[in-house]
Formats: C-alpha cells, structure tokens, sequence
C-alpha cells in the first residue's frame, strides 16, 4: 500500500476570511429586522370570558411603542366602544371603553409604530357574560328564564 505525501488541500486565506466576513455581515443585518415588537400580554386576555365588559383594555409590548399613529378599536355587539385616543405608558398602551359597553362578543384591533420605525398590528377578542357597570340592564344578554 503507497501512502501519498501530499499535503492536504487547503482553501486559500482570502476565500476564508471573505466566507467569515459574508456571514458576519448577514448576522449583523439580520439581527435588527427579525427583533420586532410582540404583543407580551393583554388584560382581557384572547379569548378570555369576563363576568362584565372592562373599563379599559390594556395592551403590554416587548419594547416601548411610539406614539404615531397608534390606534386600538374596541369593537362590541353594538358597534364601537373604544373611548378616546389610546394611552402609551411605557411599555403598555391603554384604550378606555365605554361604561355603557353591552355584554356580548368584542375584538381589539390595534395598530402601532414600533420603535424601529416598523408598524405592528394585531387582533384579539374576548367575552363578556353582563354589561359594564355603567351599562343599562336591556344591553345585557338575554337570561335563561323565560
């Protein structure tokens, strides 16, 4: 059996070093584009069943939202309920709903400005077995005597 004594083959230095510094580059732009802000948490949660409709809706991010064009719609039975602009309060953005809100089935559609500059937006829905506190008792769901 001959053994060869050549040595192995070896990529040249530049190949190595322009394949190393391709791949760091993609790293580094890659990292910023896919660190978008989430949707952590939301008191009412998606898909919760409250016992009466909630005075506000509270929507948590991964990072601090920008103010621009923030908007967040709470939608009932009857047609809108959201109460005024949308609050940003740190990392959480606030939107009141009104005290006459019925019973009934709602979604929070929301849209905003992450801090990179991108928008984010999303939907959730939740339930409401009675009216808010406010609301009159003819709004509340119909009950099971007859």
């Amino acid at each position: 059996m001959t053994r060869s004594s050549a040595p192995p083959a070896r990529l040249p230095v530049r190949t190595t070093l322009a394949a190393l510094g391709a791949g760091l580059a993609l790293a580094l732009v890659a990292a910023p584009a896919s660190a978008h802000t989430e949707l952590t948490s939301s008191p009412p949660a998606d898909g919760a069943t409250l016992g009466t409709a909630p005075a506000q809706v509270v929507l948590t991010f991964s990072e601090a939202p920008v103010a621009l064009g923030a908007q967040v719609v709470v939608t009932g039975p009857s047609g809108a309920v959201s109460a005024g602009a949308p609050r940003l309060d740190g990392l959480s953005v606030v939107q009141d709903v009104q005290p006459s809100a019925p019973a009934g089935r709602y979604t929070v559609e929301w849209r905003l400005t992450s801090d990179d500059g991108h928008p984010v937006s999303g939907t959730l829905g939740f339930t409401a077995s009675a009216a808010a506190a406010g609301g009159s008792a003819s709004a509340a769901a119909p009950s099971a005597s007859s």
